[in-house]
């Protein structure tokens, strides 16, 4: 069962921590073009500079995930990848659906950091 399963938990703890921020709901973004096209338009209100970020879950063919966050403009090359993870070239690749559901428990064009805060103990020793 996810700690934080909706926008409003997450909401409610980012307000009981004191974090600064700023929702913004919008339909699903899987790709960097459609995003930045929504933003432009619908632009963020905030006060500090900020940066577009790309979130991939990725897998290990051998077994672990990754939850890679990087700027919208980084070229995410698979093969550094490998070498950054010490696996054999070609092991790094996109998670399934089933384990983003079940570990991170979002889909694809939901994906951010907060979502880690919904594994388990057992599945942090996987991700």
């Amino acid at each position: 069962m996810a700690k934080y399963p909706d926008r409003d938990s997450i909401a409610k703890l980012l307000k009981e921590e004191n974090i600064p921020n700023q929702i913004m709901d919008h339909e699903p973004l899987l790709t960097i073009p459609p995003a930045l096209e929504y933003f432009t338009k619908n632009p963020p209100s905030v006060e500090a500079p900020f940066i577009y970020c790309k979130n991939l879950f990725l897998k290990n063919k051998a077994g672990g995930f990754y939850l890679i966050t990087a700027a919208h403009d980084t070229k995410v090359d698979y093969k550094i990848l490998c070498k950054l993870f010490k696996t054999k070239n070609g092991n790094i690749r996109e998670g399934e659906k089933d384990k983003l559901s079940s570990y991170l428990h979002c889909e694809s064009g939901h994906v951010n950091s907060f979502s880690m805060l919904n594994l388990t103990e057992e599945q942090k020793k996987e991700v």
